[in-house]
């Protein structure tokens, strides 16, 4: 008993290293990266029970492997960064959410949905210009729709600029992205969003044709797009939002080649999995705001199912 207590804690920290240290840059990591995580949970009750009337001291390393799988690996978040944010006032609150318009028969009432939020900013990912009815949104708002995002905003549009999609076969294309200025009482708001390439579509390949070569060409292109769009963004300012459907997680080395050098909302002031991407069996963190320069996130937190497999994000911020 006691070496399978200890080889669960191995398998815990091996499992973990994975995920961080070969998810988008091994074809087997990446996997792991986008299947269900939680069954790695499921031999640590057991081992428990078993091992607690007789040799108690075994629960601990039980207990270790238990707070690694849920921490590192499955992404629970305490947000213990906004335990020193004190009485901060927000000035911008900003949802993101990929609304999937194809799909979704609520298109026409995000913002009902959304309403009780009292967003400042609303960007949408793969909407439709029918989603932007000025009917169904506040009076006077900005409302923009460029190659499948949205701008919803209380705020006065001064500028836009746009990085179109380089397609690259059968494993889509570099991701799209727009940059808008937005005016506020205090100062211009630069803020990004973007939509990059779905792993679907080499997982889809790998499972159905055991094609690795074809896995292997979606995380190149995925990391072609991340460096493309993170290097765009960072030439138009030094202090600006990013907000999207990054279609990775936090645990992903492309993430944290190209993304990691701004702070990310929800792994530094949410609370709990953050799940913004909800399937029948699976869930995953693959929705970021990021603040980069002048900004800070002060609180964020997963939105109501509103008709999406994704679930907007909601996040509140302050300049520094």
């Amino acid at each position: 008993m006691r070496l399978a207590v200890w080889a669960y804690l191995g398998l815990a920290v091996l499992y973990t290293g994975l995920l961080w240290l070969g998810g988008d840059a091994w074809w087997v990591a990446t996997v792991l990266l986008f299947i269900p995580r939680w069954p790695a949970l499921l031999p640590a009750p057991l081992l428990a029970l078993i091992v607690l009337p007789v040799r108690p001291r075994l629960f601990w390393p039980i207990l270790l492997a238990t707070l690694i799988i849920i921490g590192p690996a499955m992404g629970y978040r305490i947000g213990w960064q906004r335990w020193l944010v004190g009485s901060v006032k927000t000035d911008v609150r900003l949802v993101t959410f990929n609304i999937d318009s194809g799909e979704n028969p609520r298109v026409l009432s995000i913002y009902m949905g959304l309403e009780d939020y009292h967003p400042d900013i609303v960007v949408l990912q793969e909407c439709s210009p029918e989603s932007l009815e000025p009917e169904y949104w506040p009076a006077g708002w900005t409302l923009r729709f460029d190659q499948g995002i949205c701008l919803a905003s209380r705020f006065p549009l001064m500028e836009s600029r746009t990085l179109e999609r380089i397609e690259t076969g059968d494993q889509g294309g570099t991701g799209n992205a727009m940059l808008y200025r937005l005016r506020d009482a205090a100062a211009v708001i630069n803020l990004g969003v973007m939509h990059l390439e779905t792993p679907r579509k080499g997982l889809e390949q790998l499972r159905y044709g055991a094609r690795i070569s074809a896995m292997e060409r979606n995380v190149l292109v995925r990391e072609i797009g991340s460096r493309r769009l993170s290097r765009w963004f960072h030439e138009q300012s030094d202090s600006l939002v990013i907000a999207g459907d990054f279609n990775m997680p936090v645990e992903s080395t492309i993430y944290r080649s190209y993304w990691n050098d701004c702070g990310n909302a929800f792994s530094r002031v949410g609370n709990g999995f953050g799940w913004t991407r909800v399937l029948p069996h699976f869930a995953i963190r693959i929705d970021h705001v990021l603040t980069c320069g002048g900004w800070r996130a002060l609180h964020a937190a997963v939105g109501p199912d509103l008709g999406s497999d994704h679930r907007p994000l909601i996040v509140d911020l302050a300049r520094r």
